[in-house]
């Protein structure tokens, strides 16, 4: 009697080269738009964080990330590490083309971080992917080192026109995908003689689907998000804000102080900062708001703020009320004695500033209280208000136009 021998069915069917290659294309696509949305919003969210903690943003601009020079430069290179990822995780369209979506994170940064952040993150990549082809043993003028160089300087240069405006629109968007297009085209088309197979022909259609496809989807993705946290932060700041003026109003003071102070305290590293805080008053401004309306008086208060505003390098600017406005800001740039000069010079210079030159040329002038005080636990606000508005009344009385320096009266011994 024959026995039949057991026949092994495999329990996974074989798979076709065209799944495989679904496959891959469909992982790479989510690979690079997971890299791209995450870059962006990890840096976007400082925003919110600020928020949080308190700490005061220029509202004139809080949907573009607000970070200092140092941090621009910074986040570039992680950026430009993040391009390096998308350059190494390229959507395969052939054997010899892939979809390397790094340019649209140039891009992207360029708009949403700034344009330091831009140029360091396309620099830091240069640099990286150039030593990486290097260390392969590749010549300089290798077809791979010259696309790199070409192609994302090329980038650089198209990411800093479509966005210097600092408005992403659609028209810009597409004037961008279109040159990049364009550059594309034209360096394969340069590369040709220099491969074996001489009937290579790139498949620049699947190219520019696949590439315009991700632009539309990670922008959309990234705009819908940025909206929802803008509108968060609307409502946030909605209670805080001067509708006048768009400044922080007297219970956004008091809670930045708040927060700054209790910054302070909780530091590992006691600090010698200073805390500055200055009362400005507009000089003689109800006369003018009796004689040329309280339209003109208006005019004249957004006017005076954005002077205010372009000249001193803070956020920690508000409205205290009528024609008050107070300047908090920390004298950790600043040596105590430049602070003094540099408020002084602004009140020389809004002496010599024509208002409403257009409607109704008007000239003006100011005071200001200023008082300073080490930043310690026992800081208190109301009293330094109440010292910086005694210096300021001691300026109305002496005569208008000037800054005074509240000084602490000593008792007087026997």
């Amino acid at each position: 009697m024959m026995t039949q021998a057991n026949q092994v069915v495999p329990f996974l069917l074989p798979r076709s080269q065209q799944m495989d290659r679904i496959e891959s294309i469909i992982s790479s696509i989510t690979v690079n738009i997971s890299i791209i949305f995450s870059s962006i919003l990890i840096m976007y969210f400082n925003i919110l964080k600020r928020i949080v903690n308190h700490q005061p943003i220029d509202l004139k601009h809080f949907n573009k990330m607000q970070m200092t020079r140092s941090t621009r430069i910074s986040s570039g290179f992680i950026f430009g590490i993040s391009c390096y990822l998308l350059s190494i995780n390229g959507i395969q369209i052939d054997a010899w083309q892939k979809v390397d979506t790094r340019y649209l994170l140039i891009y992207f940064v360029m708009y949403y971080a700034s344009t330091l952040s831009g140029f360091v993150c396309g620099l830091a990549f240069m640099t990286i992917k150039s030593a990486v082809i290097l260390l392969h043993g590749y010549p300089v003028m290798s077809v791979e080192f010259l696309n790199n160089l070409i192609l994302t300087s090329c980038t650089l240069v198209i990411a800093y026109i479509c966005t210097r405006n600092k408005t992403m629109t659609w028209r810009n968007n597409l004037i961008f995908l279109i040159i990049l297009f364009i550059v594309r085209a034209i360096l394969i088309y340069m590369y040709i003689p220099f491969i074996d197979n001489q009937s290579w022909s790139p498949n620049l259609i699947s190219y520019y689907l696949i590439t315009g496809g991700l632009f539309i989807i990670i922008y959309t993705l990234i705009k819908s998000t940025i909206r929802l946290i803008n509108s968060i932060i609307t409502y946030k700041l909605s209670s805080q804000i001067d509708n006048l003026t768009s400044l922080f109003n007297r219970s956004a003071l008091v809670e930045h102080f708040d927060a700054l102070t209790t910054r302070y305290s909780y530091s590992k590293e006691k600090t010698t900062d200073t805390l500055t805080i200055c009362i400005l008053d507009l000089d003689e401004f109800k006369e003018i708001n009796d004689s040329h309306g309280h339209a003109i008086g208006d005019q004249l208060l957004a006017e005076f703020t954005d002077l205010m505003r372009n000249y001193f390098d803070t956020n920690y600017l508000y409205r205290f009320g009528g024609d008050e406005f107070v300047l908090m800001f920390v004298n950790g740039r600043l040596e105590t004695n430049e602070v003094v000069q540099h408020v002084q010079k602004f009140v020389e210079n809004v002496e010599q500033y024509l208002f409403l030159e257009k409607i109704k040329p008007l000239k003006l002038s100011i005071s200001v209280g200023l008082v300073q005080e080490p930043i310690t636990e026992e800081i208190n606000l109301q009293t330094l208000l109440s010292q910086s508005d005694t210096a300021l009344y001691s300026a109305k009385g002496n005569g208008r136009n000037q800054l005074v320096i509240y000084e602490e009266k000593k008792d007087e011994t026997n």
